[in-house]
């Protein structure tokens, strides 16, 4: 089966990056970029992060 759309943003990961930490990286950044997008940051703004 075929996902429609399933290559879009993807990239390789590079040599000694493990899965892991791949797996980590790819859901962390784009929640992070949306969220500080929302927020109205700009560089250079101080922020707390909690979780």
């Amino acid at each position: 089966m075929r996902v429609r759309c399933g290559d879009h943003g993807s990239f390789p990961v590079p040599e000694g990056v493990d899965d892991t930490s791949a797996l980590f990286v790819s859901g962390s950044v784009p929640i992070g970029s949306m969220g500080a997008d929302r927020a109205g940051m700009k560089p250079g703004d101080v922020v707390a992060v909690r979780g």
